[in-house]
Order: structure tokens, then C-alpha cells, then sequence
């Protein structure tokens, strides 16, 4: 998605170059008049003094103003694309990363359920070591593992 996005702005941005390299040689005005021979004069610059004058399109002038603005608004638009890729690439990672986040909290609590449901069995305390917990202690910590149960993991059972 994001490669032809990326291509939508570089041909984009090179039409607009293109658009506005081209402008000087077609969207110049040319001037027609008459000299003080009675000769026809055509120029790109205006007629000294106040000599009458007409404006003259060439078969190549071309009124660029019109191909700037729909370039200027395709930019306008591939560049909201993008954004809104982003933004959508961003919440798909979040929701990812949350579901993982969510999924690795539910084993670690089914796993301390299936530690603490055995009756005088060993637990394996975060430093490494094990320990024999007495019965109260066993039942209180197998009734919070199974709140993490509950809490994690929504249903999802291994």
C-alpha cells in the first residue's frame, strides 16, 4: 500500500515539474503592433512607448493554470491517502501488538493455575528459586491466577 503511494506522489510531483518547466515557453505573451515604417512587429516584450498594441496567443500557448490546480489537488489527495494508510498501519500494529500482549498474559496466568493447583507442589519464584508454599497461601494465590485467567483471556482456553 504504501509503494503506490509513494508512486502517486513522485509521478505527481513530476507532472507538476513537467507543468511548470513547460509554463516559459508556452504561457509567455507575445505583442503585435505596427512600427513607425508601417512594418508588423511581434515581440514578447511590449511596444516602446505608448504605441498601440495587441496581445497575440501562439498555437502553443496554453493556459497552465487549469493542469496546476488538478496536479495541486492530486497531491493534495494522494498526500490524505497516505496519511490515512499511516494512520490505519498504525492501528493495525497497535491491535496486533495488543493481541499479542493479551494472548502471552493469558498463558502466564493459566500456567500459574495449572503451578498452584497441585497440592504441595513446588513454585517457581521470578528469581529462580522454588518454594513449598503452606495450603492458605497455595489457595489465595490459585484464587488471583484465576482472576488473571478470567481477566486475560476472555474465553480462550489452551
Amino acid at each position: 500500500m504504501r509503494s503506490t503511494t509513494q508512486f502517486l506522489l513522485k509521478s505527481s510531483f513530476l507532472c507538476l515539474c513537467v507543468a511548470w518547466a513547460g509554463q516559459p515557453l508556452t504561457a509567455g505573451q507575445f505583442y503585435k503592433w505596427v512600427d513607425k515604417d508601417g512594418n508588423t512587429v511581434y515581440s514578447s516584450n511590449p511596444p516602446p512607448g505608448d504605441t498601440q498594441s495587441k496581445i497575440v496567443k501562439t498555437p502553443g500557448h496554453v493556459d497552465n493554470a487549469g493542469a496546476v490546480k488538478a496536479m495541486q489537488d492530486e497531491i493534495k489527495r494522494a498526500n490524505t491517502q497516505f496519511e490515512a494508510d499511516q494512520k490505519q498501519a498504525k492501528e493495525e500494529q497497535k491491535a496486533k501488538d495488543d493481541l499479542a500482549l493479551q494472548q502471552e498474559n493469558c498463558r502466564r496466568a493459566q500456567t500459574r493455575v495449572a503451578s498452584y493447583s497441585i497440592p504441595r507442589g513446588r513454585i517457581i519464584q521470578a528469581d529462580g528459586s522454588q518454594t513449598r508454599p503452606d495450603e492458605q497461601t497455595r489457595l489465595k494465590m490459585l484464587a488471583e491466577a484465576q482472576k488473571s485467567v478470567e481477566k486475560w483471556c476472555n474465553g480462550q482456553t489452551e
